[in-house]
């Protein structure tokens, strides 16, 4: 069976000759003969306010993110959310933010200190029960991703990527040079990914992977900083990248020390883009944004990148479809959106 890696193109094509001079591969622009299905958009529903965000899906179809319970309510609270009901965890006291989401509906996330996002405890919901992560020595802030084993990655209170699982607490050491470090992804073997953010500003965060219990520093040449944001089984990581300080996001792909970049299908100045999760079939999504006509969805698939709303089916007309958050292993998508220019979260399913 190929892998991603092996149909992989690193050309340069119209749109991408600018972005050639980094020295890094730029993802191909040419249609394959598999294109991608069409796409059922399903409005992922509310909890009463109009301030919705996903952050995470499984292979169930079922979301987590955050949503509020009223309009000024000034705070969110973690939700469930299948089939176009969404269902809110009972928080009585500070805003609460689903990140992740494993297949026996179990979600790892956060309380937020303060609004919109500051994380004050990382925890586990769990059959209607919530376990915050911390022993004597550890205490987690935030808890970013969940595997089906239940290991759980995230951000301590002294600025440490870890991994947990039944209450014990596996500390990712960080990088010479960085102050602090998240684990932002998990797959289901333990491979985890995240960033090391930088001592001082000239040396910007970087993505790190950590394999086989050995953690490793991505070494992107060209680029001065960069973040992993999702991981599958195949080991690929996606997040993005910035050439300089002050310069557009760029999605990447990294596999085995190769990176691929994932421009923006509408290039410009401030043109950017972000891969924020890959599927075990290697297929990205994210967003793309430029400031002439705002951030749209986009899926690379094969080396070509297609613009979501491009996508949709007949039946889903009236969506225009902003961002893509997680793909899960069916192709199905979870995102931010606006129904006929109301802003909602949808789940996008191959039709």
């Amino acid at each position: 069976m190929s892998t991603p890696t092996d149909r992989r193109a690193f050309l340069t094509q119209a749109g991408g000759a600018a972005l050639a001079m980094t020295g890094l591969p730029v993802a191909a622009r040419s249609f394959t003969s598999s294109e991608p299905p069409r796409l059922r958009i399903t409005d992922l529903g509310d909890l009463g306010g109009s301030t919705i965000r996903v952050t995470a899906l499984n292979d169930r179809g079922v979301a987590t993110g955050m949503a509020t319970r009223h309009d000024g309510e000034g705070r969110g609270v973690t939700f469930k959310a299948r089939d176009g009901q969404m269902v809110g965890m009972p928080w009585e006291g500070t805003a609460s933010w689903g990140s992740g989401i494993n297949n026996h509906g179990v979600i790892a996330g956060q309380d937020l200190d303060r609004w919109p996002w500051v994380p004050g405890k990382g925890w586990v919901w769990s059959h209607n029960q919530l376990r915050y992560l911390r022993n004597d020595q550890v205490t987690a802030v935030s808890s970013r991703a969940i595997n089906d084993a239940g290991m759980v990655v995230g951000q301590t209170a002294n600025y440490e990527a870890f991994i947990a699982a039944d209450g014990e607490f596996v500390l990712i050491d960080k990088a010479p040079g960085y102050v602090a470090a998240t684990g932002s992804c998990i797959n289901s073997v333990g491979d985890m990914a995240g960033y090391h953010r930088g001592e001082t500003p000239d040396i910007g965060d970087k993505a790190f992977v950590r394999f086989g219990g050995q953690v490793e520093v991505l070494e992107i040449p060209g680029a001065y900083s960069h973040n992993a944001l999702s991981l599958n089984d195949g080991r690929q990581v996606c997040g993005w990248l910035r050439k300089t300080p002050s310069s557009p996001l760029i999605a990447f792909v990294w596999q085995d020390g190769q990176v691929t970049l994932i421009p923006p299908l509408v290039l410009g100045e401030r043109a950017s883009s972000q891969a924020k999760a890959i599927n075990r079939a290697g297929v990205v999504v994210g967003e793309c944004e430029r400031a002439e006509r705002g951030t749209y969805a986009f899926m690379w698939q094969d080396g070509v990148m297609y613009e979501l709303n491009k996508l949709i089916d007949e039946a889903s007309a009236g969506w225009r479809l902003l961002s893509a958050a997680a793909i899960n292993n069916h192709g199905q998508i979870v995102g931010q959106g606006a129904f006929n220019g109301v802003r909602r979260a949808y789940l996008a399913t191959p039709a």
